[in-house]
């Protein structure tokens, strides 16, 4: 384990960028992506804050919340991936029509993003903060938040550590929902619920 530690560390100073336009420690915006079925392709959106007051009331019972530390030290990424996202899609697919789940994916590789945007069930349920490594700080492993597609994304941002060595970060992702949701998930009207280790969050408010 010691070594594989040492090679991580290694590999991610070599694929650290040189040149990024966040400035650490200080939130940094970014857009989302929503499969368009017409164009067959990921379709790039804005987040905002833009939401009908009554967004997700009435339609929600249960928000389902999934975290998976891929762990991008094991080799046989996307063998690993597929039975993953396999699993997540049977749960998610086990829902009542009426639920909605948000997933949290960590320290997944540039090939996981491939391999999670043309899973059919994503396409069709979820939007995806990250296609690519854009919004990453290094080019070897990072972070992205999958979103029912039926709830509003409000903002998505992310804060890059300035004290790691191994370019972890945290990813922000706000959805507007109803009243009938936060009495349910929520005691105030700001609930964040965070991803352990290489964290994202997601926060929901009225």
């Amino acid at each position: 384990m010691e070594a594989l530690i040492s090679q991580a560390i290694q590999d991610s100073l070599r694929l650290r960028k040189t040149s990024v336009p966040w400035k650490d420690d200080e939130p940094h915006p970014q857009s989302y992506y929503a499969f368009d079925l017409t164009a067959a392709s990921w379709v790039a959106k804005s987040p905002s804050k833009d939401v009908p007051p009554d967004a997700g009331e009435g339609v929600i019972s249960n928000l389902k919340l999934y975290s998976w530390n891929i762990d991008f030290m094991l080799p046989f990424a996307e063998a690993r991936m597929k039975p993953a996202l396999a699993h997540l899609g049977n749960l998610v697919g086990s829902h009542t029509q009426d639920d909605m789940s948000i997933i949290f994916l960590q320290e997944c590789m540039p090939s996981d993003l491939k391999t999670i945007a043309s899973t059919p069930w994503v396409r069709e349920r979820f939007h995806l903060t990250d296609l690519d490594t854009t919004n990453w700080a290094t080019t070897h492993y990072g972070t992205v938040t999958l979103v029912d597609v039926r709830l509003p994304i409000s903002a998505v941002f992310r804060v890059h550590y300035s004290k790691t060595r191994m370019d972890r970060d945290v990813l922000f992702t706000d959805v507007s929902v109803g009243e009938t949701i936060r009495s349910v998930s929520a005691t105030r009207t700001l609930t964040r619920w965070p991803s352990a280790h290489h964290s994202a969050q997601i926060r929901c408010s009225p």
